[in-house]
C-alpha cells in the first residue's frame, strides 16, 4: 500500500470509524484527494523537524524532506 492510500484509509477510518472496503469508489476518490491536500501541506518541514536532523545540513534535509513528500504524492 503506497502513502497516499494509507493516509486515505487513515482519514476515513477516523471520520466515518467503518472499514475502507465498506465504502464505494467514489468515497474512495474524496479521500483520496484529502490524503494528497494533507500530504502536501507536509512538504515543508516545521523548524522543529529540522533541528531534530540538524540545523547545519538544512537545506540539504529540506531538499530531501521534500523529494520524498513529492515521490509519495506521485506514487498513484
Amino acid at each position: 500500500m503506497e502513502m497516499v492510500e494509507r493516509v486515505a484509509r487513515a482519514l476515513l477510518s477516523a471520520d466515518l470509524r467503518w472499514k475502507w472496503e465498506s465504502y464505494d469508489s467514489e468515497t474512495h476518490d474524496k479521500y483520496f484527494a484529502k490524503a494528497c491536500a494533507a500530504i502536501e501541506a507536509m512538504r515543508e518541514p516545521t523548524e522543529a523537524m529540522l533541528w531534530r536532523v540538524g540545523m547545519h545540513k538544512r537545506d540539504a534535509w529540506t531538499r530531501a524532506w521534500q523529494a520524498m513528500i513529492d515521490a509519495a504524492l506521485n506514487e498513484r
